[in-house]
């Protein structure tokens, strides 16, 4: 079962054969084609996640990872509440960005998924903390 509030990412999924694709109600973001808002935190604040991957916007050790939008931050805090494990997703663009609202901290993440290199404080601070870096 997965879920997902991108609409791109759910008609990717919809071409496998054996998940079952769930898109939460709420607002669309015409922007980024993803859905937000108060009904989707409702609706998932009663499902129990394996795994949650996180896409954020930014990274700094003071604002840990962070978003502009403070709808997605809401629904990806509900999410990680209810998460065996958090992977974030992010590049090396991200970190030293600070947008608006903070998702979590590091603390709170037990793996990263990255394109590239990422600086050599950050991946020293994952190993510390046992972050698997993907």
């Amino acid at each position: 079962i997965i879920y997902t509030c991108s609409l791109s990412a759910a008609a990717e999924l919809s071409n496998l054969k054996e998940p079952q694709v769930y898109l939460p109600g709420g607002h669309l973001n015409n922007n980024s084609l993803s859905i937000s808002g108060p009904s989707g935190i409702e609706e998932l604040s009663h499902v129990n996640f394996d795994i949650a991957f996180i896409g954020v916007t930014g990274y700094t050790d003071a604002a840990g990872f962070n978003s502009a939008s403070e709808a997605d931050t809401a629904l990806k805090r509900a999410v990680i509440s209810r998460s065996a494990k958090v992977v974030a997703l992010m590049d090396a663009s991200k970190i030293g960005v600070v947008t608006t609202y903070t998702i979590c901290d590091l603390d709170q993440v037990d793996a990263v998924v990255t394109a590239g290199k990422l600086p050599e404080d950050f991946i020293q601070a994952c190993k510390r903390r046992n972050i698997e870096m993907l």
